[in-house]
């Protein structure tokens, strides 16, 4: 099994290629560190899955497979995430993606992933798919997080989890004066005044 891995963290990919054996059926045929990187290796090579995290520093992972899914519908894109599933699965099968795993996961169940995706198969739990199919059933009910961009909905769920900015802002590469503008713009969006009004929200919706 082909594997491309998309992660900007070197230890996440050296992590990886301990647990992905050739001796178990698959071999990293390339690494990227950015979405610029990773899309030049898609446009010109063939994989057998796509390990794609979230948080890439030129751009959010959702975006990138968005990009990837108008070129190629077929390559089955595993997205590999800090975040726990319900924050941004639902979020990864609209922008196309196959499968979502956590990184705190056993190393079994992102073997079994993969394997699943390599036989054209899915891999998300099945309470999942089962929201995606209501909020498929009911299209007349928008939520209020659904007018948030991917990166919007990402830092939302990371706020209404209790992160700080600083830790944030740490996690995802970038500014704690950016994030403090994504605080702004998710406050403004969704019409709340303070992150307690994020976790409620977040915890009524079952985003955490």
């Amino acid at each position: 099994m082909n594997l491309l891995i998309v992660d900007d963290h070197p230890l996440i990919r050296q992590g990886l290629a301990q647990v992905l054996l050739p001796g178990q059926g698959f071999v990293i045929r390339h690494e990227a560190r950015t979405a610029a990187e990773a899309l030049d290796y898609l446009r010109n090579e063939h994989y057998d899955v796509v390990v794609l995290d979230i948080n890439l520093p030129d751009q959010n992972g959702l975006e990138l497979t968005k990009q990837f899914r108008s070129f190629n519908r077929h390559t089955p894109v595993l997205i590999l995430s800090m975040l726990p599933e319900e924050s941004l699965a639902v979020r990864s099968i609209k922008a196309g993606a196959d499968g979502y795993v956590s990184k705190e996961s056993p190393p079994e169940t992102l073997i079994e992933a993969l394997r699943k995706l390599a036989r054209g198969r899915k891999h998300f739990s099945p309470e999942l798919l089962y929201r995606v199919a209501q909020g498929a059933a009911d299209q007349s009910v928008s939520a209020a997080h659904e007018k948030l961009s991917n990166r919007e909905y990402q830092v939302m769920c990371l706020l209404a989890g209790g992160k700080s900015i600083a830790g944030i802002a740490e996690q995802l590469e970038l500014s704690p004066n950016t994030i403090s503008t994504y605080r702004a713009r998710i406050l403004e969006k969704l019409e709340m005044e303070s992150n307690a009004d994020l976790t409620r929200y977040a915890i009524a919706n079952q985003l955490i």
